[in-house]
């Protein structure tokens, strides 16, 4: 039987720790020693974040002078400096009978071009790999605001409603939040490449339910476990209220998403699931 080989491609602050939690802790499944290798975000984005930490960055920590590398880092260097070797490395962890899954959530390979996703199927699928792509889509104004909440968390700066709102006016802005945000562009992406029945799309919104766990396993070709539908992963919370004036400035900027995803899974499904769309003009 092949193997499963899935390729989680975000988004980011959309779920994807809680389901690589949910399948590092399976019999049947083996992730290998990440859950976001960032092997070609580094490789085919530009986007300056992205190349500064996980290319520079981690260059930088191999010739460092003052300490010795680890060996996940001389991992991904090598897989950085010939991708072959990073398929190749799951195609090993496979040869276990017990392995039927493997695989890479690395949520910035959403904004990852065509020729990205046509290289890292063809790469695969040589190794005899079933091919499976998921996107998980958070509401566009709620990811842009987790993010921002998760990037003062880890910048220690104190969190008030004022200084969370001065924050999400800029950063809803940057490329690195487009990049994620864009959910239109990476479906585009995906089906130039990918056959529907390789693609799951999902919402984070969703997600923490029996019944969608269950569609996410049949994708998989496993069998359905009982997740931990109480737990949570980095998540974000606080009770500030942002402003109505800003929800509808970012819901307004991601407007060409809303719409999109409104077209493609139904405008009532999505009105209900992000009630930021109502913002929308």
């Amino acid at each position: 039987m092949p193997k499963t080989f899935l390729l989680g491609v975000g988004a980011h602050k959309g779920g994807t720790t809680w389901l690589h939690d949910y399948l590092k802790g399976r019999p049947d499944t083996d992730m290998g020693f990440l859950k976001e290798y960032h092997v070609f975000d580094a490789l085919f984005i530009d986007e300056a974040v992205i190349r500064r930490k996980f290319l520079q960055q981690r260059i930088k920590d191999i010739v460092s002078p003052t300490r010795w590398p680890r060996l996940d880092q001389l991992r991904l260097l090598r897989f950085l400096g010939n991708p072959e070797h990073y398929f190749d490395y799951f195609q090993r962890l496979c040869r276990d009978p017990r392995v039927k899954l493997t695989g890479d959530i690395t949520p910035s390979y959403s904004g990852l071009p065509i020729e990205a996703f046509g290289y890292i199927k063809q790469q695969l699928e040589q190794r005899g790999f079933d091919v499976k792509v998921l996107l998980l889509m958070r509401d566009p104004v709620e990811r842009c605001l987790s993010a921002t909440r998760m990037w003062m968390r880890h910048s220690r700066i104190e969190r008030t409603a004022e200084s969370e709102a001065a924050r999400l006016a800029v950063f809803h802005q940057l490329p690195g939040y487009r990049l994620r945000t864009r959910y239109d562009l990476t479906i585009a992406n995906l089906e130039a490449v990918f056959r529907p029945e390789q693609i799951f799309y999902g919402f984070y919104e969703e997600l923490f339910d029996q019944a969608s766990v269950r569609a996410l396993c049949r994708f998989l070709g496993l069998p359905y476990l009982e997740p931990d539908l109480a737990k949570r992963v980095n998540e974000s919370r606080t009770d500030h209220v942002l402003p109505d004036a800003l929800r509808a400035e970012v819901a307004q900027a991601y407007a060409m998403v809303y719409r999109a995803v409104g077209e493609r899974f139904g405008q009532a499904r999505v009105a209900a699931l992000w009630p930021n769309q109502r913002f929308v003009r």
